[in-house]
């Protein structure tokens, strides 16, 4: 997150300097336009990750639920497995990545 922090203040600066010295555009070699991208990407990665996490808890929940002892007897379902191996991130590849 501190590498997100940095480029919105680097992305700042680059706008007061804009400003300070009365230009209404980027500089030549667009430094801004390519640290708006940087700040887009991190953006985008930040929100995949959220996601996949997101998908993590609900499968967990999920299987808690199914664990506890009012609700173990209950089979899984083919559509149920289904649904998880579609629709649930594999946890331990998730695991390697973090």
């Amino acid at each position: 997150m501190s590498e997100l922090q940095e480029l919105l203040d680097h992305y700042f600066s680059l706008g007061v300097a804009e400003g300070r010295e009365g230009r209404d555009h980027d500089t030549s070699d667009g430094e801004a336009q390519a640290t708006r991208d940087l700040i887009d990407q991190k953006i985008t990665r930040i929100r995949r990750e959220l996601l996949a996490a997101n998908q993590i808890v609900d499968f967990v929940a999920y299987q808690a639920w199914r664990e506890d002892p009012p609700n173990a007897h209950r089979k899984m379902t083919d559509a149920e497995r289904l649904s998880v191996i579609k629709f649930y991130p594999s946890i331990k590849e998730r695991g390697r990545t973090a």
